[in-house]
């Protein structure tokens, strides 16, 4: 069985207040249905997901990672050698973390067929208040008979938005997002918001 996990923490420069029209670079209103979304709640941070536990990588959707009224990570995506795993159950009754039993589709790793369902993930989500910081772990089980290798793909997206202008209410200014920057296994996300507020998030990767 391989483990490996990783953490994305907010951070802002100073305190957040309520919701501040110069925050927000651009906006798409909310369309979609988050009937069957997964939430985690911890003091005022909360995560909406997919019920797979992704989050789109497409504009238009209320999911997210957010942080006094801020949506810090707005894309969130896992896949198996290209293609999204399979959900076979999923759980969040804790309120503060989920638990997700995913599996392989059926996936093709250089010319050799992998059938589904065999490689088993449990996919374990806590969303701390105290470190300010929600933690994904991962448990892979090889299922089979064979060693097999195959690729674990994560690709995750920023926009720092504000929650109204998430629903389409204001536009908002706009301030400086900086490039990604990746470093000693952490990949960071930095935003100077147009309300002079400094907003970041870092997400450090831990085999």
């Amino acid at each position: 069985m391989a483990k490996s996990g990783h953490t994305l923490a907010a951070a802002v420069g100073s305190a957040v207040g309520e919701a501040n029209p110069n925050l927000v670079p651009e906006v798409h209103s909310i369309h979609g249905n988050v009937a069957e979304a997964i939430v985690i709640k911890n003091g005022n941070m909360f995560f909406l997901s997919e019920p797979d536990g992704t989050l789109p990588l497409t504009p238009g959707h209320g999911f997210g990672l957010y942080y006094h009224d801020c949506r810090f990570l707005n894309g969130y995506e896992l896949k198996i050698s290209g293609k999204k795993p399979e959900v076979l159950v999923r759980n969040a009754d804790h309120g503060f973390m989920a638990t997700l039993g995913l599996s392989n589709p059926d996936v093709n790793l250089n010319g050799k067929p992998l059938p589904k369902h065999s490689v088993e993930i449990r996919w374990e989500r806590i969303a701390s208040a105290e470190d300010l910081a929600l933690v994904d772990t991962l448990l892979l089980q090889n299922l089979t008979n064979e060693s097999i290798s195959f690729s674990l793909e994560f690709q995750f997206q920023t926009a720092f938005e504000d929650i109204f202008a998430i629903r389409g209410l204001f536009q908002g200014k706009h301030g400086v997002r900086h490039p990604p920057v990746w470093e000693n296994s952490v990949l960071s996300f930095r935003y100077d918001g147009a309300d002079e507020i400094e907003r970041e998030i870092a997400i450090d990767f831990s085999p």
